[in-house]
């Protein structure tokens, strides 16, 4: 997931020339898999992924 987000960062920074995008299906589906990732953590660890991921 580590190098996930990262590789998004990096990406929406060259596409949007190092501002934010405003391409919702690139927010919605960076979203989804952070949700799907959660999942795999137990329960009292979710919130802090769900903190260090935002």
């Amino acid at each position: 997931m580590k190098q996930r987000v990262f590789n998004s960062v990096k990406d929406a920074f060259y596409k949007y020339n190092g501002m934010s995008g405003d391409n919702e299906a690139e927010w919605e589906e960076m979203a989804q898999a952070k949700n799907n990732y959660y999942k795999t953590w137990k329960k009292e660890n979710q919130v802090a992924a769900a903190w260090t991921l935002g």
